[in-house]
């Protein structure tokens, strides 16, 4: 049996590949379907084969929540998927807590909340297989600078985010525009985003100051 570039045998998986029902004693992570032959030889020597395929449901996960940003009188969508993949579909899925939640059964409701809210999302796939994972909603508050930001407070060039050094010593948080965290940490003048290697492209940061106020600037990677 060939998984991309290895080559198997079925004992590596099997707890023995000369019994009639043989049990998975290992599982490949791969999502595909492997395929085992079973060629059964009786005391005449005549032959004969059939083969069965199998996909196991596995799931992986990004331990980093997702977290969105939200102004407290809009909405958003909720993404189940955020940071989440495998399992065999189709999914059932589960919300909580069902605040402010259009629909706790589909993958990506709508949330009204006013409030910072924490929700967890169960998947549940075809095979019974699940795994829960956390969103962070987010209240942007009144105090909020976005859009109108001049472009010596913040910048992104060569790999690297420079900050007016009145903005130094604040959490910061850097977003895809469509709200999923890349990278977090403390501000300095210079932040290195070398991993941010798609040009053209915005980002979001969201930069907390020790004082509680929030500043939000849309960044474009030349």
């Amino acid at each position: 049996m060939r998984i991309g570039s290895a080559v198997y045998q079925a004992n590596t998986f099997l707890n023995s590949d000369t019994i009639a029902n043989p049990y998975f004693k290992d599982y490949f992570l791969n999502q595909t379907w492997e395929k085992f032959t079973l060629t059964v030889t009786d005391a005449h020597g005549q032959m004969a084969s059939d083969s069965i395929r199998v996909r196991f449901s596995s799931w992986g996960i990004i331990p980093e929540p997702c977290t969105i940003l939200k102004e407290r009188n809009d909405s958003c969508r909720l993404p189940a998927r955020c940071g989440v993949g495998g399992g065999i579909p189709p999914y059932t899925y589960n919300w909580t807590p069902s605040d402010a939640l259009s629909d706790t059964t589909i993958e990506a409701p709508w949330c009204y909340t006013s409030e910072d809210r924490t929700y967890s999302v169960t998947i549940v796939d075809s095979c019974g297989c699940s795994v829960s994972s956390n969103i962070i909603v987010e209240i942007v508050t009144s105090d909020i600078r976005q859009n109108d930001y001049k472009e010596k407070d913040a910048y992104m060039k060569t790999g690297r985010i420079y900050l007016d050094s009145s903005y130094s010593n604040c959490q910061f948080f850097l977003f895809t525009t469509d709200g999923r965290l890349l990278y977090s940490g403390i501000s300095d003048s210079e932040i290195d985003v070398s991993f941010c290697t798609q040009s053209h492209c915005n980002y979001i940061m969201l930069l907390k100051s020790q004082s509680g106020k929030h500043y939000l600037f849309k960044l474009f990677n030349p």
